[in-house]
């Protein structure tokens, strides 16, 4: 009896020791893991990860590249973006144009939209956002002047499409021009 209960011991000092192991091996994993977690914010190849996700229901407005462009671009209209993210729902980013886009807009309420575009090649962003109805016409394009003309073209492609019985949406210059129909 006397050796059984040793040989238990024995069983239950040794599975320990080796379960401290394996947690000291997971901690070092994790530490590895956020290492390369903390690299990968640097590198806007990781923004690919959010193509075909919702926004909204990801780290999406999280991730430091995307807070930190935000900020750049947006400066002192930061926080009443951050308000209209709030309000609205969102659609699938997607690929086009070798960009990430993603549609953030209000529902049913006859504007208030925004569209992302996130140039990886070239590490930008940029942000069209009408923050009123389309018929006050109220809105701006945020990034790096001058806009290039494949984001003005997939922003009036965009505002055409779901817009188009409202306004007509054309590109003029460096910017967009609304005609109320």
């Amino acid at each position: 009896m006397r050796h059984l209960t040793i040989y238990l011991l024995a069983i239950l000092v040794l599975t320990s020791c080796g379960l401290k192991q394996s947690d000291s091996s997971a901690n070092s994993n994790r530490i590895d893991s956020l290492k390369i977690d903390k690299a990968q914010s640097n590198d806007w190849l990781t923004l690919k990860k959010y193509i075909g996700t919702f926004p909204k229901e990801t780290d999406f407005f999280k991730n430091p590249i995307v807070t930190n462009e935000l900020k750049r671009i947006l400066g002192s209209d930061y926080k009443l973006y951050l308000d209209h993210v709030s309000l609205s729902g969102c659609g699938s980013m997607i690929s086009k144009s070798n960009l990430v886009v993603g549609d953030i807009s209000q529902l049913h309420v006859g504007g208030y939209g925004s569209i992302v575009f996130i140039d990886i090649a070239n590490k930008r962003m940029y942000l069209f956002w009408l923050s009123s109805t389309v018929s006050e016409k109220k809105y701006k394009i945020y990034g790096d002047k001058p806009i290039p003309n494949t984001i003005l073209q997939l922003i009036v492609d965009n505002m055409n499409e779901g817009w188009g019985h409202v306004a007509n949406f054309i590109v003029d210059s460096d910017s967009i021009k609304i005609e109320i129909k």
